[in-house]
């Protein structure tokens, strides 16, 4: 492959997330989540850029605001078709090599991502990943494509799916090299990333062990992992890549069906204010959770039981 070549780490992030929304910006050990992300790859030794990659919408106004006061790059662009918001990206800062990251893995490891783009330059593939199948903890997903690639799936991809994932395009076409680098022992239950509160809860454990210091080994999170367990309990039983698997109606379901089962509270106008949607969409699920009963019919004064 040829030198001088310009790698460039994207990161997709957004507020809007169904399951946890503002994500990206919530504060573990008083830094947001991006803060992190930005301050562990900038320790990598072979990337030459990181980008923000965030969507055109304006329920997405305090992220740029964020990024502009940090003095971060980034790129707007596509709501729903990630993949056009990525080459597109890739496209104006003239990227050959790109390392996809997402906005919610904050224990990414600068190391790590070295050794896959490394791992890429000398195997002459086409895309590389740590996570098909997983061995690495959840958290810890790297994917690195070449520009040519990129562009391919880009022009080729038709499903829903494909465009808002970016990668599978790639992975599950033949004519694409692909290779999967993997770690001696399978930690793919472990579940390091930010979807969910309990999510969070984890992951404050995981920094607050290290007194302020960003910039820890993953490897050290595993030692920790065996020393203090108790640290890692409050997500135990989230499924991995579940997100990718659920749309955001399906989302949405869970979490209004978690915070009716939490606060034993069930109305329109409750769900709508926990879950900042409108009345009406509020409405239809607690419909929704009538007929799978979840809630009971309302009485004579409008009020409804948790079953």
């Amino acid at each position: 492959m040829e030198k001088n070549l310009n790698i460039t780490a994207i990161i997709q992030a957004r507020l809007s997330s169904a399951r946890l929304p503002g994500k990206v910006l919530k504060k573990i050990n008083n830094k947001t989540t991006l803060e992190i992300i930005y301050l562990r790859l900038k320790k990598s030794k072979l990337l030459d850029d990181i980008i923000f990659a965030i969507p055109n919408n304006k329920k997405e106004k305090n992220l740029k605001d964020f990024l502009k006061k940090k003095k971060y790059k980034f790129f707007i662009g596509s709501k729903n078709n990630v993949l056009d918001r990525y080459y597109k990206c890739a496209k104006k800062y003239k990227s050959n090599i790109i390392v996809r990251v997402t906005g919610d893995c904050p224990v990414i490891d600068a190391k790590l991502v070295d050794e896959a783009i490394d791992k890429f330059k000398n195997s002459k593939v086409d895309v590389l990943t740590n996570y098909t199948p997983p061995t690495y903890p959840n958290g810890l997903d790297i994917s690195v494509f070449n520009f040519k690639s990129l562009f391919s799936a880009w022009k080729n991809a038709k499903t829903n799916f494909d465009k808002e994932h970016v990668v599978p395009f790639l992975l599950k076409n033949s004519k694409y090299k692909k290779i999967n680098i993997t770690h001696d022992e399978n930690l793919n239950l472990e579940r390091w990333t930010l979807d969910e509160p309990e999510d969070l809860v984890v992951l404050n454990n995981i920094f607050a062990r290290f007194k302020g210091n960003f910039n820890f080994s993953w490897l050290d999170v595993l030692k920790n992992r065996k020393k203090f367990p108790e640290d890692f309990m409050a997500n135990k039983n989230i499924k991995r890549d579940e997100g990718s698997i659920l749309n955001d109606d399906q989302k949405l379901w869970k979490r209004a069906l978690k915070i009716i089962k939490t606060e034993k509270k069930a109305s329109a106008s409750f769900l709508q204010r926990k879950l900042q949607i409108g009345y009406n969409r509020a409405a239809r699920i607690i419909e929704q959770m009538e007929d799978s009963g979840v809630v009971s019919k309302a009485n004579h004064v409008g009020k409804r039981e948790v079953l």
